[in-house]
């Protein structure tokens, strides 16, 4: 599970935009996550 959450926040070193696609699609991955595995649970992987 680690690994997905790594995967979403990835990104190139050599991105321009302010916000890209993959931003998008992390957030969307992030939000589902959080959704569908409660806020606790992601509270718990991050360690905050």
């Amino acid at each position: 599970m680690r690994f997905g959450i790594i995967v979403a926040f990835a990104r190139k070193s050599n991105v321009q935009q302010v916000v890209s696609v993959k931003d998008f699609w992390g957030g969307i991955f992030t939000g589902f996550l959080v959704g569908y595995t409660g806020e606790e649970f992601v509270k718990s992987l991050l360690e905050l």
